[in-house]
């Protein structure tokens, strides 16, 4: 069983989208997944998710030290904790040192590229890649790098 924790302010709903995600492929998913969320970090205070998961509106806390075996977290916060305590961390958003970014972002929607191979939590390798178009509804680009970057590392099928 895996546990993630997801880190996102209440309008947000990454946490509900991962779970979509997951019931959608739930007999191809042979994992068990319990999932948290808050909007506080004092919430997540000694938390040993396998997946800690910062939404793009997240605020930072300097004071605070962020655990779990994998995090996932926008690029431009990599700097805004005091502390990281992982065995890694991914990084999405719209810089070129992202692992997860956006390579178009059009009225049909969003592209999304693996910049570089990532460890899923099962320890299986996924290759860089670019991933099926996602229609930008009334999400954002940094929201769905977020829930595909999640969807990713959990090893879910990428339609």
């Amino acid at each position: 069983m895996f546990t993630l924790a997801v880190l996102e302010n209440r309008d947000e709903r990454i946490g509900a989208s991962i779970v979509k995600a997951i019931k959608k492929h739930a007999r191809k998913f042979d994992t068990s997944v319990l999932l948290s969320c808050a909007d506080e970090y004092e919430y997540f205070h000694g938390v040993g998710a396998d997946l800690l998961i910062i939404s793009p509106g997240a605020k930072p806390d300097t004071r605070r030290t962020l655990r779990a075996k994998c995090i996932l977290m926008p690029g431009d916060l990599l700097n805004s904790f005091k502390a990281v305590e992982s065995d890694y961390v991914i990084s999405y958003g719209m810089s070129p040192r992202d692992t997860i970014t956006a390579s178009s972002i059009s009225d049909d929607g969003v592209q999304i590229s693996l910049q570089r191979e990532l460890v899923t939590l099962k320890g299986e390798v996924v290759e860089r890649q670019e991933l099926p178009l996602v229609p930008l509804k009334r999400s954002t680009p940094e929201r769905i790098m977020s829930v595909r970057g999640a969807t990713l590392l959990l090893g879910l099928p990428q339609e």
